[in-house]
């Protein structure tokens, strides 16, 4: 608010020093200056140090968690802001104004933290006021004759002795909402002589539109949209959210990809920058002992060196592989000719060494400073676009930040005390959580992103209010837990004045009338229309009382820098690569066909670019296919060579966990059960003729017209004597998966079966064949009509000749047959299906803004 006010004044051509528009914190700075405030971070930790003390019962099971130490960390803050420390609590609940449950811990936790407070030198915000206010009442406020206050919903108690201080000295101007929660404060100030005066309520004619849009994407498009449409400077333009979690990275995003220029007044955790992540990660695996599972995300990030890099990622893939693994060396050996690889590895070498042994708190901030040698951070050039200069600042805010933390970690633990990093490392991830990080912007013409708290200290001609779904804004305050609102009124007529839930929402309720009157000429308020699960929002009620006027949001685009014609159809058009991608399929495999008849684009990226899916993770390489392809092996080698089907399966289930270095634990168990168990179902109800001989894992050979050679393996088929054969494919499914396979469209995307008895068709009689799918029951189903099975060789010899023939003609089309698969593509993220239909048509010059 300060720094708005400065640049409002500057525009309205009146010339002030930067320091006579300031907080009312920074004010009283220099009246209190015998103590030092406690940072929030601090507070957290000396609550956390209380907490593991003191460990009281009736929190047993709960006090060592962050959300619970930040939980009584607020407490202590309102207590504080509220005037009361713990030897006025404590006299509270011996006159029975604390009766509930929690009240005897929480003022032992108080207790402990006022000691450790003042241990370091600190205090809390009463005490540092009401020294501040004893200062001013003895000495004055040299070279100050009057003083405005403006952007306050109202005063606690210590603040207000401050104010009557001041009053005492100087021409004292206080600006205050009329509201149900500044009344207690102006009759303070009445009281310390101040006049009371009441203005008139400002009523200005705005226009009001209500615009719900189908998702939160489009709604922030929506808002892009109507902003560039009302051809006003963008200063003079604000965006207002509520749930800043939501809508901050969905605001960035849209705002960037429209060309739109702004200011966001809302500061994000300093833990939360890639820088600091990267960092955070180094350390954990550095603590690990370099675990090559915490360490591939680092190594992934650009400001490694080898992020976005063709030889970082042949190396995550086969650092992927190699999991679990530990040890610089043993990454080394991966890419040893990798000049950026081993500068790196050097670097995290000589950090590892660092990292040893019990130093100070202070030469852990000297050795943890160090790790921005770590950093590959692009050199600027002259010219460069003010993003990549944004960008540049905001690294030079961060890595100073970064240092604060480790300076005030060093503060927190005593800067002369032994510990290792492990210790120290665990307080600095808490201070560095609690640390806001705010980069310079001064630019002038940006739309102003701002909080709901923010917001009600501005006035902006055009005004965007966003995700105004009931229950989100205005919020709804749950009661507070600890000190429940019957304590909390008591604690009110004793003079302690606590916010109860009432006050909490009567704030609330009033913070969304301070952001409705914000705007001066044009109001626009947005929400969506259904969350991302496809369900419909309830609009807030609060909508209803302004009577605006009701406008759908328009499906909007951002207009291309260039020219673009319509996409061209998805071949490869160069007729002289043809025989090339020809070359490539000498013999086509079943689950290739169908690979394509499901989509060209994936067969495109499966089969002809063959690209490589990011290895998994241990814990999650017993996944469906590795599960099935166990199954596969284990009745394979039951049909061939007898014996227990069970004990089979689990000597091939060790084995490929021995081969693909499977994490044993809970998942992996679960898995194996899960295969017992319906490998069980199966001997229930399988049936095997005598006289029959049982052929499995057999290779087949069989071409079709145009010279098309099919090969494959086929799971099972079964031959009696007299030349009868049965064709059986086990499919680890269930039933409902089988099922689909039956079902139009989707049975028209496959031809395995088909395939397999076009195979066997000049070699036996075969007179079935049968799906087994073998999770969830153990079923079968097929065909034994000889008609359908004519039909079934029929149909699939005719889409595998037409696939291939359009494989051939350089088809790779984003075309699946069926989409509710899409999401298990390993290429979805490339094809983007969702977004083809609005891409051609803001190709065709539709829908651009």
């Amino acid at each position: 608010m300060a720094e708005h006010v400065r640049n409002l004044l500057a525009r309205e051509g009146f010339l002030l020093r930067p320091d006579l528009v300031t907080t009312l914190s920074k004010f009283v700075e220099p009246f209190a200056a015998n103590t030092k405030p406690v940072p929030l971070a601090s507070l957290a930790h000396f609550t956390e140090e209380a907490l593991e003390l003191l460990q009281p019962s009736v929190f047993h099971g709960v006090y060592s968690r962050p959300g619970f130490r930040d939980t009584v960390a607020a407490l202590i803050g309102e207590f504080s802001a509220a005037g009361a420390d713990s030897t006025a609590l404590r006299a509270l609940l011996g006159e029975g104004a604390l009766q509930g449950p929690f009240g005897p811990a929480v003022i032992a936790l108080f207790e402990a933290v006022e000691q450790r407070v003042s241990a370091v030198g600190q205090a809390l915000r009463h005490t540092r006021l009401r020294q501040a206010a004893a200062t001013i009442d003895a000495s004055g406020v040299e070279g100050v004759e009057e003083i405005l206050l403006d952007g306050f919903l109202s005063f606690p108690a210590p603040e207000l002795e401050v104010l009557a201080s001041l009053s005492r000295h100087v021409d004292l101007t206080v600006a205050l909402p009329q509201w149900p929660g500044s009344e207690r404060a102006c009759q303070s100030l009445v009281a310390a002589g101040l006049e009371e005066v009441r203005l008139p309520a400002r009523q200005l004619e705005v226009q009001k539109t209500v615009a719900p849009a189908p998702t939160l994407e489009q709604e922030v498009e929506e808002i892009c949209r109507r902003l560039l449409a009302a051809g006003r400077p963008f200063r003079e333009i604000g965006i207002v959210v509520r749930n800043t979690g939501r809508y901050v990275p969905a605001l960035k995003t849209a705002l960037s990809r429209f060309g739109i220029p702004s200011r966001f007044y809302i500061t994000e955790p300093l833990d939360t920058h890639s820088i600091i992540r990267y960092f955070s990660i180094i350390v954990n695996a550095a603590i690990g002992g370099w675990d090559h599972e915490l360490l591939i995300p680092a190594l992934a990030m650009e400001v490694s060196g080898l992020g976005g890099t063709a030889s970082g990622d042949r190396l995550e893939f086969k650092l992927r592989e190699g999991l679990p693994n530990l040890g610089l060396d043993s990454i080394r050996a991966l890419d040893p000719h990798n000049p950026a690889l081993d500068k790196l590895l050097a670097s995290l070498a000589g950090f590892e060494l660092g990292t040893a042994g019990f130093v100070t708190a202070g030469e852990w901030v000297i050795r943890l400073s160090n790790l921005r040698r770590l950093l590959h951070i692009a050199k600027p050039a002259t010219g460069v676009p003010h993003e990549f200069a944004m960008m540049m600042r905001a690294q030079a805010a961060t890595l100073a930040a970064f240092e604060g933390a480790l300076g005030e970690t060093a503060d927190i633990l005593g800067a002369d005390s032994l510990m290792d990093i492990t210790t120290f490392w665990k307080a600095a991830r808490s201070v560095l959580s609690l640390t806001s990080l705010r980069v310079p912007d001064h630019r002038s013409n940006v739309v102003h992103v701002l909080d709901a708290w923010e917001a009600r200290q501005w006035s902006l001609p055009l005004l965007f209010v966003c995700g105004l779904v009931e229950g989100e804004f205005p919020k709804y305050p749950p009661e507070e837990p600890l000190i429940p609102d019957d304590d909390r009124q008591r604690m009110a007529g004793r003079g302690v004045a606590v916010r109860t839930t009432r006050d909490r929402q009567d704030e609330e309720d009033f913070l969304w009338q301070m952001t409705s009157t914000r705007a001066t000429a044009e109001l626009v308020l947005t929400y969506p229309r259904f969350t991302d699960a496809g369900e419909s929002t309830l609009p807030s009620f609060h909508l209803r009382e302004l009577g605006a006027a009701t406008e759908l949001a328009v499906a909007v685009r951002p207009a291309s820098a260039r020219t673009r014609a319509m996409p061209a159809p998805a071949v490869i058009r160069e007729e002289e690569l043809w025989p090339s991608i020809a070359r490539l399929y000498p013999k086509w495999r079943p689950t290739a066909i169908e690979s394509f008849l499901q989509c060209p684009f994936q067969f495109f990226a499966r089969h002809t670019l063959r690209l490589a899916d990011s290895p998994a993770k241990p814990d999650d390489r017993m996944d469906a296919l590795a599960q099935g392809n166990v199954v596969h092996s284990a009745l394979a080698a039951w049909h061939g060579r007898g014996g227990d089907l069970l004990e089979l399966l689990d000597g091939i289930f060790q084995e490929y966990c021995r081969e693909k270095r499977v994490r044993e634990g809970y998942r992996s168990e679960m898995a194996r059960l899960a295969m017992v168990r319906n490998l069980e179902e199966f001997l229930l109800k399988v049936k095997l003729e005598p006289d029959w001989a049982v052929n499995v894992e057999q290779p087949f050979l069989v071409t079709l017209e145009d010279n098309v050679v099919v090969s494959g393996r086929i799971d099972r088929y079964d031959v009696a004597p007299d030349g009868r054969a049965r064709l059986y494919d086990y499919k680890y499914s269930s039933p409902t998966g089988v099922a689909k396979r039956f079902q139009k469209p989707e049975a028209d995307r496959y031809v395995q079966g088909g395939l397999y008895l076009r195979a066997l068709r000049d070699r036996y009689r075969v007179e079935s064949f049968h799906y087994w799918g073998l999770k969830g029951g153990a079923t079968q189903r097929g065909w034994s009509d000889p008609r359908e099975i004519r039909e079934l060789m029929a149909e699939a010899e005719r889409l595998t000749v037409d696939a291939t023939r359009r494989v051939a003609q350089g088809e790779i089309a984003i075309r699946p047959f069926v989409t509710n698969v899409c999401g298990y593509c390993d290429y979805r993220d490339a094809c983007r299906v969702k977004s083809l239909p609005a891409a051609e048509t803001a190709a065709a010059g539709d829908g651009k803004a």
